[in-house]
């Protein structure tokens, strides 16, 4: 994977070269995730053998988009304890980087891969300020942007406004400004 898809990281060494790819892998996750949590989309099945190292997902089977926010809102019949709720998505990518990280353990630095690791929550909350601004058309200010972002979504739970309804609306009133 290293050689087909991050050929620029030829020139380290084996050691080096993981722990590099491992966290691209974790910053290409955090971006889908928050791409997810912005269009308000829920991934039925988000086990581990449901992602892949270029930040994609597949194997949907059951999934479906936000009628209104609600964190525990699952897409699958069968998920009775909430595992892949809207609001637990960025957890349960978490754990698959981390089941990950473990293998690549057996041939990486665990300092390394640990630390590629701990940079996704950063990296999720940089890119759900990204996905939520620029569905809103806004540019970030550069303070408490994900502070606005929670704050946004819990109001948006909390008033049941319907997720694309609050966009549409949202968008209606910048045109009569």
């Amino acid at each position: 994977c290293i050689t087909a898809f991050e050929p620029d990281l030829s020139e380290l060494s084996r050691g080096e070269q993981i722990a590099a790819w491992y966290a691209r892998v974790v910053a290409r996750t955090a971006r889908l995730t928050a791409q997810w949590m912005a269009a308000g989309f829920v991934h039925g099945v988000l086990n581990t053998d449901n992602m892949n190292v270029t930040g994609e997902s597949f194997d949907y089977g059951p999934w479906r988009f936000l009628p209104a926010v609600d964190f525990s809102f699952t897409a699958a019949y069968f998920d009775q304890t909430g595992l892949y709720a809207y609001g637990r998505q960025p957890d349960a990518a978490m754990w698959n980087l981390s089941r990950f990280g473990g293998v690549l353990s057996v041939v990486g630095d665990d300092a390394a891969l640990n630390e590629a690791l701990q940079s996704f929550a950063p990296a999720f909350e940089a890119e759900m300020v990204e996905a939520f601004f620029r569905r809103l058309g806004v540019l970030p200010d550069g303070a408490n942007n994900f502070t606005f972002v929670t704050d946004l979504l819990q109001w948006m739970e909390k008033t049941e406004i319907a997720f694309e309804r609050f966009f549409f609306d949202w968008f209606l009133s910048l045109i009569h400004i």
